[in-house]
């Protein structure tokens, strides 16, 4: 949660860091410093809540699904939806002072839709003490582990 909310306010310092003023350099600059913040309480909290909640022998399996969807699949999307979102929505037709995106408009969506989603975790994410358990597995179905041959 912590890291949406970061995350939201870190937009909320790019929106106002485009200004002509001194004060706009100092908010870029915490902006840049609440990425930490940001990944350190969303991505790597994730990955210690899936080593939680995963059996032991799922657990390399699971941190992979994980990486695969958030840097892998989860970027790709993310790149390719941001940049045609940049010049269908952001883009001006003709320069205005000086630059062509709305950045101040792109990071307020990204504020915007960042605040959504932290709302929508807090109202249907419950966090349960059930474990999960391991499945029982006969004698002759064990996998091999590293360095045994059979």
């Amino acid at each position: 949660m912590l890291g949406l909310v970061t995350a939201a306010i870190r937009y909320g310092f790019f929106i106002y860091g485009s200004a002509d003023e001194y004060f706009t350099y100092a908010l870029l600059f915490l902006g840049i410093l609440l990425h930490g913040v940001s990944y350190d309480f969303y991505y790597v909290t994730a990955y210690i809540y899936v080593d939680k909640k995963a059996p032991v022998h799922m657990r390399t399996a699971a941190q992979g699904l994980i990486t695969l969807c958030c840097q892998g699949f989860g970027s790709l999307l993310g790149y390719r939806l941001g940049g045609v979102m940049m010049e269908k929505m952001f883009a001006y037709q003709e320069p205005v002072n000086g630059l062509t995106f709305n950045w101040a408009g792109m990071w307020t969506f990204g504020a915007v839709m960042i605040a959504i989603i932290a709302v929508l975790f807090m109202i249907f994410f419950r966090e349960s003490d059930n474990e999960i358990t391991a499945i029982k597995v006969d004698d002759r179905d064990i996998a091999l582990t590293q360095g045994e041959v059979k």
